[in-house]
């Protein structure tokens, strides 16, 4: 019993936390998440000294968010952070994006 217990409440803390970085994130102060989405571009190896333009583009059906952002050198990027507890993140670029037909700036019908 102690065992289906833990599991249960593990499973809980996994999705509170998944949503809480997400929730945590978007209440920041403008400034504040600018901050953050250029710390996150950097750490993808792509150059941002700030953002002339931001967007938060939604939530998939996982829960996963996604931003657009223009930097200061215009380019453009997706930063998805994916639901789970570290909050982990994936960055491509608008232009990769529109090859697939999924361009940046557009709000998806979901």
């Amino acid at each position: 019993m102690k065992i289906k217990i833990c599991l249960l409440v593990g499973t809980f803390a996994y999705i509170f936390l998944g949503s809480a970085v997400e929730i945590l994130f978007a209440k920041q102060p403008k400034k504040g998440r600018e901050r953050t989405l250029v710390a996150l571009l950097e750490k993808s190896q792509q150059k941002c000294n700030w953002l002339n333009k931001s967007l938060f583009q939604g939530l998939d059906p996982e829960g996963n968010a996604y931003w657009n952002v223009t930097c200061d050198n215009q380019q453009t990027f997706n930063i998805m952070i994916e639901n789970n507890s570290r909050g982990s993140t994936r960055v491509l670029g608008c232009d990769v994006l529109k090859l697939v037909n999924t361009p940046c700036w557009v709000t998806p019908q979901i």
